[in-house]
């Protein structure tokens, strides 16, 4: 399974892939908005990652609030993302 096809289980969209033929640069976002007024991020870009978590505010606009937790399955999609990005074995 990859990771798209993990995160996709979990409930999250892919919703930005590119440069992925470069060391450079590279970005892949992956996206789960629960219940219309939260949303987890999964970041991807260069060699590093980063979860952020965002409350709608006012019904109109998604808000940063800090970082999110992470479940054991998503850790996993997150392992094998880096996998497949060749950052880990």
């Amino acid at each position: 399974m990859t990771a798209q096809e993990m995160f996709e289980e979990l409930g999250f969209k892919q919703i930005i892939c590119i440069n992925m033929n470069s060391k450079k640069h590279r970005r892949i976002v992956y996206e789960n908005i629960i219940e219309d007024y939260i949303k987890i991020t999964i970041n991807f870009f260069d060699d590093s990652f980063y979860a952020q978590l965002y409350y709608k505010e006012d019904d109109v606009v998604f808000k940063n609030v800090g970082g999110c937790a992470i479940y054991k399955e998503l850790l996993d999609a997150i392992n094998k993302q880096c996998q497949e990005l060749g950052w880990i074995e």
